[in-house]
């Protein structure tokens, strides 16, 4: 019943860390459009969120494997996304949220360690149960803020959902102090680095993260940021915004929650990302082209799909053949390959937007989710038989 209790804080600690992380951002580019920043600029400061992960997952994770506390890690990690906020609060411009996105890039570079300490607390059940359970409590999180955003923001506006945030962080941080301290299998400093070459000698964690790279760039230029303009710009009432969000985070649960169950056993995870795929470019493709909100309504179902199902797939991919005291240096490698593209994707958007129009933005994200697909079919039969 403890180790229960312990599985059901630390859950919550995660739904309240991605709270605190994702409660403004249905409204971020619409608010940052609002006063007067470029398109381009809001394409930076979208990505600056995946830069600070792409420049700092993969040495904490191999200073986790040296002798890092990973419980330490998931304090900092909570208090650094309240503290994220209170930029925003402070600075309400686009220098403001760039900083408070940097911030909270830094926040979620510790997600690694929830990672592994939750492996190790649920170390019993298998890593694409324990993914699944991850990727929808951390979907939970994201919906929760979405859901409260949309509900209060024409009440409290950007700067109350902010002062959600750092409520939010300040609570998991304090949270985290009651976790229980587990022992991990550490390396040498000098190991540290052969660890780390040997990670990237894997043909799977590599080909993972090249697919991640797409999924999560995409999922942060369209869903996460200008999805949210198109439905500004047909004029849409202002709580489809937010609306929208919480029926693309509730498809990200849902699917999530099929992750961890038996049900998905009965599919290859070729079959299902080769479709995740698919959907994800009908997905880009369609979007602009939606005038009416209720379409768009009925699109943000797909993106669920990656970033509920097909998402953990590629995590418990990607270290599944890795030995434990490897694990932290690989899943910093993993990712901070997707944040990169996280990073690059929306400032690509962005200036797309800009030179062209909202149109080629997402026609292009479309053509990268079919070379996605492109990519599974090719390679991930020959990842499948190396597992």
């Amino acid at each position: 019943m403890k180790k229960k209790q312990q599985v059901i804080k630390f859950i919550i600690i995660i739904i309240l860390f991605w709270f605190a992380q994702y409660v403004y951002v249905p409204y971020q580019t619409p608010f940052l459009t609002a006063i007067n920043v470029a398109a381009d600029f809001i394409g930076i400061v979208v990505g600056a969120y995946g830069f600070s992960q792409m420049l700092l997952r993969i040495p904490l994770g191999m200073l986790a494997d040296w002798h890092l506390n990973h419980k330490l890690l998931i304090t900092l990690g909570t208090l650094l996304a309240g503290l994220a906020s209170i930029m925003r609060v402070l600075f309400p411009s686009g220098i403001g949220f760039l900083l408070g996105n940097i911030f909270s890039g830094i926040a979620s570079s510790t997600w690694l360690s929830f990672i592994i300490y939750f492996l190790k607390l649920r170390s019993d059940v298998s890593k694409v149960e324990n993914m699944g359970i991850l990727v929808m409590a951390n979907n939970l999180g994201m919906l929760l803020g979405f859901v409260i955003s949309s509900l209060f923001y024409t009440k409290i506006a950007m700067k109350g959902l902010c002062v959600l945030g750092v409520l939010a962080g300040i609570l998991a941080c304090i949270m985290t102090m009651s976790l229980p301290s587990f022992q991990f299998s550490y390396s040498s400093g000098k190991n540290s680095f052969i660890n780390l070459i040997n990670v990237f000698k894997s043909k799977t964690l590599l080909i993972s993260g090249a697919l991640a790279f797409i999924q999560q760039g995409i999922q942060m230029a369209t869903t996460m940021s200008f999805t949210n303009q198109v439905i500004k710009e047909i004029h849409a009432p202002t709580y489809a915004e937010g609306l929208s969000s919480i029926i693309y985070m509730c498809s990200a649960v849902l699917f999530a929650r099929l992750t961890s169950s038996k049900y998905i056993e009965k599919f290859s995870d070729r079959s299902i990302l080769i479709v995740s795929y698919f959907l994800l470019a009908l997905y880009c493709f369609a979007i602009p082209l939606a005038r009416k909100i209720y379409l768009i309504y009925l699109l943000q179902i797909i993106p669920g799909v990656g970033t509920g199902i097909l998402f953990a797939i590629l995590n418990a991919a990607a270290i599944s053949n890795v030995p434990q005291k490897s694990l932290s240096t690989a899943t910093g490698v993993f990712q901070s390959i997707y944040a990169l593209g996280m990073t690059l994707f929306p400032i690509f958007a962005g200036q797309l937007r800009t030179q062209y129009s909202m149109t080629v933005s997402f026609q292009v994200m479309g053509i990268l989710a079919l070379l996605g697909d492109c990519i599974v079919i090719i390679f991930w039969q020959k990842v499948s038989k190396n597992n």
